[in-house]
This record gives structure tokens, sequence and C-alpha cells, in this order.
């Protein structure tokens, strides 16, 4: 059913772009320490059927840096954060960097 959602959400994000082409139409995924390596992969999965690119920034392994760089230019910014101390802990590390984005995210 997850899956479903996400295709539908990654699809209508694909039709948005293609009506906007000057939009850029990647969307980055900041993963927490909470979401497993399957579900990364169905994410993957789901924007690749949409047509749509995607970049994972891991909020454990990769740096705020990482986050800014991924998001110039990004579309869509998804915070997968299963709980709430765990959104809390990235957006802590990682809130400056998001704020500071190039545009806002949509």
């Amino acid at each position: 059913m997850t899956r479903f959602f996400l295709w539908l959400l990654f699809m209508g994000l694909g039709l948005s772009a293609r009506a906007e082409p000057e939009v850029p139409s990647r969307i980055v995924v900041l993963s927490t320490s909470l979401v497993s390596p399957a579900r990364v992969v169905r994410l993957q999965e789901a924007a690749h059927e949409a047509g749509l690119p995607l970049q994972v920034v891991s909020a454990a392994k990769d740096s705020p840096e990482t986050l800014a760089s991924a998001l110039d230019g990004a579309r869509l910014l998804v915070i997968d954060a299963p709980h709430i101390s765990v959104a809390q802990a990235a957006a802590a590390r990682f809130g400056e960097a998001i704020a500071r984005a190039p545009r806002p995210m949509c």
C-alpha cells in the first residue's frame, strides 16, 4: 500500500515537472537511522518507475554539507524519520542546511 502512495506522489511530481520544464525535478530523501535499506530501495524503485531522479542522503553517514549540496537544484526534500526523536535529531543536525537551501522545498 505504501509503495502505491509513493508511486502516486512521484507520478504527480513527474507530471508537474513535465508541465514546468524549467523546474528541476530531482528529489532528495534524507534517510534517518530507523529507515531500513529495503525501504530506501522501494523509494528508489518508485521514483525510477515515475521517471524522477532520486538522491538519498544518510542522516547517519553524510554531513550537513552533503545535504546542502544535494538540495541545490532539488525540487523536493523528503525527510524519512519514522519517530519524533529521530526527526528532532535530524532537525538539530541538518536544519541549518535545509534553511539555507537556495529555493523553498515544495
